[in-house]
């Protein structure tokens, strides 16, 4: 689903990639591979269309799930980082949760496509 996908995508954004993904630095709260971009919205969803053809389809069916992507490629890195320490502290449960299910065989291959969307989103 598309706002599973964008919920993981935030996960990957604004949460941090688990240890199991990345290497230890990446995977502290606040460094996921795409906290850091500056590409808008418009170059994530290219990516995003590229890299993830049936989640973008999925997005283009969900209009809240495209407005949470979008307000989130408007947020600074810090402002990201800030978001992140807001959800944890709401809910300290949820980086276990993401880590066991970022842990799983499908779970890395979605780390690893969310990782190239922020490599590439810089190219459209």
């Amino acid at each position: 689903m598309a706002s599973r996908f964008v919920t993981k995508l935030l996960a990957c954004t604004v949460l941090a990639i688990p240890l199991s993904t990345l290497p230890t630095a990446a995977a502290q709260p606040g460094n996921g591979p795409l906290i850091h971009t500056t590409c808008s919205y418009d170059q994530l969803y290219a990516a995003i269309r590229v890299e993830g053809p049936q989640a973008a389809a999925e997005l283009d069916s969900r209009p809240a799930a495209q407005q949470k992507l979008q307000r989130l490629a408007a947020m600074s890195v810090e402002e990201r980082k800030q978001e992140w320490a807001r959800m944890l502290a709401e809910n300290p449960q949820r980086q276990a949760r993401i880590d066991e299910k970022w842990g799983t065989p499908e779970g890395q291959e979605k780390a690893q496509r969310m990782a190239r969307i922020a490599e590439t989103c810089h190219n459209y």
